[in-house]
């Protein structure tokens, strides 16, 4: 799998893969064996795509259910460890990517809700367009929960 490419890459495969109707469960192993590749790559200091193709990897894997429970605990760990603001389409591209996955690290729903929250005047409005249509899949995936808010403390981010 070394000399197969990107992560960036298989993981587009994968999803693609995952939308196919004709193949098994785990695609033949295909899936098993990106998640152990991807696992190895990122724990070993060998990922160098920083934190774009990090939110490029989840945005494939993460809504497409590929790979294990604790390889997408794993995934979000490090979006948290490697979270950066400083493009703020990264941050959209982001929260569309993975509006039909169900975030299970606060953190990182904090991360993601305070960097909106502070970038808010700086937005397009192309890309507030696309913040509200990914919250509203947010919330008709999430069933009739309301969305997560925000407390006072993080308005007050944004006052300053």
């Amino acid at each position: 799998m070394e000399n197969f490419g990107s992560h960036v890459k298989m993981a587009e495969l994968a999803k693609t893969l995952r939308k196919a109707t004709n193949i098994a469960q785990g695609a033949f192993g295909f899936f098993p064996a990106i998640e152990k590749q991807i696992h190895d790559d990122l724990h070993q200091g060998r990922f160098d795509g920083g934190f774009v193709d990090l939110c490029k990897l989840a945005e494939h894997l993460l809504p497409a259910n590929i790979g294990s429970n604790q390889f997408h605990h794993e995934l979000e760990k490090f979006l948290i460890l490697n979270f950066t603001d400083t493009n703020i389409q990264d941050i959209v591209n982001l929260v569309k990517g993975l509006s039909t996955y169900h975030i299970k690290e606060k953190e990182l729903n904090h991360l993601i809700y305070n960097t909106l929250i502070k970038h808010i005047d700086n937005f397009s409005i192309k890309q507030l367009e696309i913040l509200l249509w990914s919250a509203s899949r947010v919330q008709a995936n999430e069933g009739s929960e309301e969305i997560e808010t925000v407390d006072e403390d993080d308005v007050k981010l944004r006052e300053e």
